[in-house]
């Protein structure tokens, strides 16, 4: 289909993304598999337990990577939801929601980054003290803000409301004291109080601002979609019609039977030779017909618009004679 349609039209659809990537983790997969193979029938290790495995194993890589392509290849239902009903405003609204987020992602990182930066610095020299109290009982620095991995960490699920609230405390080891086998606890509880401003400061900033307005975004973009309900999931059900009639397989996992559809796309594809010429004509069909479809779309929600506005013209008109009526009413009974 990419050869066919030319990449530059077929990558403007975001689920052939979806499933490129999908395709190329799977691949993936089975060539770590193969290397597996080919790693213990070298090394004679095929008993060895996965407690002594290197952490780039391929067997290890290949599970995280045929993790990923399970994800993705069941989250491809959601392709199909748009032929419902009621399922497709809500899959059109995700898509769109998705959009959203990406629009405030910029801002998250600048955020997130910006406050590791200077907390990681500001906690470093405290990391793995242990500071041990008169009853015997340890105490040991939280890792939270010692180094810029761990404090993006902590930031990344403190915008989601699971960082520790003890993540801003500052623990010194003991200090010698002025007698043999006595020790002096010290605290430096400036130190403590700007790290807690700081994380508050952030919380206060990504969970009550950003956030909110996240949400107010997407519930914008959620009543959108339903107040053109009809017309959106028309469109929606339209294209994925559109790009199942190009197809020449059937739907997943159907795909695996031969057709002769299929048979006459790889003769196709083995002689394809187009010019130029003719995959201009192609796009320029393509765009035109998107095109009548893009000014179907705005007649019918404007013919929407206007019957709306004569039926609340009409209701006024009714309510002005009622009220008329009434008024008459009165003054001939007086």
């Amino acid at each position: 289909m990419c050869l066919i349609q030319g990449p530059a039209r077929y990558f403007k659809a975001l689920w052939n993304w979806h499933a490129l990537i999908t395709n190329i983790f799977f691949i993936l997969t089975f060539i770590f598999w193969i290397a597996a193979y080919w790693d213990a029938k070298k090394n004679d290790q095929v008993d060895l337990e996965r407690k002594y495995w290197n952490q780039l194993d391929s067997v290890l890589i290949s599970e995280g990577t045929f993790a990923v392509a399970v994800v993705m290849a069941f989250f491809r239902l959601m392709f199909f939801c748009r032929l419902n009903y009621y399922m497709g405003p809500v899959q059109i609204s995700l898509g769109k929601m998705c959009a959203d987020l990406a629009k405030y992602i910029t801002i998250f990182v600048i955020i997130m980054i910006s406050f590791t930066c200077a907390m990681c610095r500001f906690y470093q020299y405290y990391d793995g003290m242990v500071q041990e109290d008169s009853y015997g009982i340890k105490t040991q620095q939280i890792s939270s803000f010692v180094n810029f991995q761990k404090t993006l960490k902590t930031f990344f699920w403190g915008l989601l409301g699971m960082a520790p609230l003890e993540s801003a405390d500052v623990i010194i080891s003991n200090l010698p004291g002025p007698k043999e086998n006595t020790s002096i606890i010290n605290t430096h509880d400036f130190t403590e109080n700007m790290g807690y401003v700081c994380f508050a400061f952030y919380e206060m900033l990504t969970m009550t601002m950003l956030m909110n307005m996240l949400i107010a975004t997407m519930s914008s973009t959620f009543q959108r979609v339903l107040d053109n309900l009809n017309t959106e999931w028309t469109f929606g059900k339209t294209d994925f019609y559109l790009e199942y009639m190009m197809q020449s397989t059937l739907p997943p996992p159907f795909n695996l039977i031969p057709t002769q559809l299929g048979f006459n796309l790889i003769k196709q594809v083995a002689s394809f030779s187009s010019t130029d010429a003719q995959e201009d004509q192609r796009a320029n069909d393509y765009n035109a017909l998107i095109s009548q479809l893009v000014q179907r779309y705005f007649r019918e929600k404007d013919t929407v618009t206007t019957t709306s506005e004569i039926e609340e013209l009409r209701q006024e008109v009714n309510e002005l004679k009622l009220a008329c009526k009434d008024l008459i009413d009165i003054i001939t009974s007086r």
